[in-house]
């Protein structure tokens, strides 16, 4: 029975409720059950956690492509992911800070190999503990050259310091930052850097473009898609991306004012 299952769909506000159907889904060691397995998607909107760990320890994950997880989960240890998985074209982790456990966040070695074993990635999301803590002690380059949409959600420098770790294509068609507690300092050094790189090296933002922005004491977010002018090789859909910070603590009025200017100039691409 378990052996033919292709696809696992699970939601629930209940961590309990849950954690009994993923029990017995999970095999009593490790073998091939569930090894037909593409796809993934677990969602736990309530309490307690979930703790997913023998479910990915004993399955076989080797056709898996799709995975999304949602919520309150925690692991013991992220090694299956990155040791058995090397098909994935969607990865999106978006697990919820939740009181102490073993280890609630995958230490950033194990999410960059991850990564790293799964190079024909198109779509990737990671939100907030999902967020490696601290990438300075990685030398660790992880090319993503297949990516076609990047959504990334939480600490401004976590955020950023992930970016600096990833070796993406010259070109994405979706792009997602929202970066959390961002200084002044931060956002010039990181967001306003970032994008006046982002959008010199993509053709397709050359010709005019739509752009909206949302400014206020505490945030600032800018989304700009390019309207016309696209290469007639280029994909129909035309790129799109959104950038969004939130602020640690408010600045002088007029320095908020300052880096609003500077971030709507970084779309500018000369």
């Amino acid at each position: 029975m378990q052996g033919a299952i292709q696809q696992v769909h699970l939601q629930s506000d209940n961590g309990d409720t849950l954690t009994s159907i993923i029990s017995s889904l999970t095999p009593d060691d490790k073998s091939t059950w569930n090894k037909n397995i593409e796809l993934i998607v677990l969602r736990n909107g309530g309490f307690p956690s979930v703790d997913v760990s023998d479910f990915f320890v004993r399955s076989s994950l080797s056709k898996l492509r799709f995975l999304n997880l949602s919520g309150n989960f925690r692991f013991s240890s992220w090694d299956p992911l990155a040791s058995r998985t090397t098909l994935l074209i969607t990865l999106s982790l978006g697990i919820l800070k939740f009181p102490p456990s073993p280890t609630p966040t995958p230490v950033t070695p194990q999410l960059l190999s991850i990564l790293s074993s799964n190079p024909n990635l198109r779509e990737l999301g990671l939100s907030d503990a999902a967020l490696p803590s601290n990438t300075d002690g990685s030398t660790l380059q992880v090319p993503l050259r297949n990516l076609e949409a990047l959504s990334l959600s939480g600490n401004s420098r976590r955020l950023f310091g992930l970016l600096h770790r990833l070796t993406l294509p010259g070109t994405l068609n979706k792009t997602h930052l929202t970066g959390f507690d961002s200084t002044v300092e931060d956002i010039l050094r990181t967001l306003v850097s970032y994008m006046q790189d982002y959008f010199p090296r993509d053709v397709r933002f050359q010709g005019p473009l739509g752009i909206s922005s949302l400014f206020s004491p505490s945030s600032i977010s800018i989304s700009v898609n390019a309207l016309c002018g696209r290469p007639p090789d280029m994909a129909q859909e035309p790129p799109f991306a959104t950038f969004t910070t939130l602020m640690a603590d408010l600045p002088p009025s007029e320095t908020l004012g300052q880096l609003f200017v500077n971030v709507i100039a970084s779309t500018h691409t000369p």
